[in-house]
């Protein structure tokens, strides 16, 4: 018997929904060498990422330590970053949180 109960959402930690963005490209991909239209793949749920894969502390003890930390850690991951943005942005039903604001770092 299947159950009528779907989801609302789902909430997924990087190491989880990074593969899951990847394989919702492919699919697009895919549909377009089909001729399909790649705007209809998108996840059926509201998903929400917390992007929390690396957050490492390189430097403390100092007043600019956030700031250092921050700049470090959008220059070590700034790739997974825009793709994580760019599928935030192309598919619906989705968003994800960064660690820290972008506007925080110069």
């Amino acid at each position: 018997m299947k159950s009528p109960l779907r989801r609302r959402e789902s909430s997924c930690r990087t190491s989880r929904a990074f593969p899951c963005i990847v394989d919702l490209a492919a699919m697009r991909e895919a549909i377009v060498r089909l001729g399909g239209d790649p705007q209809r793949v998108n996840p059926l749920a509201p998903a929400e990422l917390v992007i929390d894969h690396s957050v490492q502390v390189d430097e403390y003890g100092s007043a600019d330590s956030l700031k250092h930390n921050n700049e470090i850690e959008f220059n070590r991951n700034g790739e997974r970053y825009m793709f994580l943005r760019w599928g935030q942005t192309a598919f619906s039903n989705s968003r994800s949180y960064r660690p820290t604001p972008a506007s925080s770092i110069k």
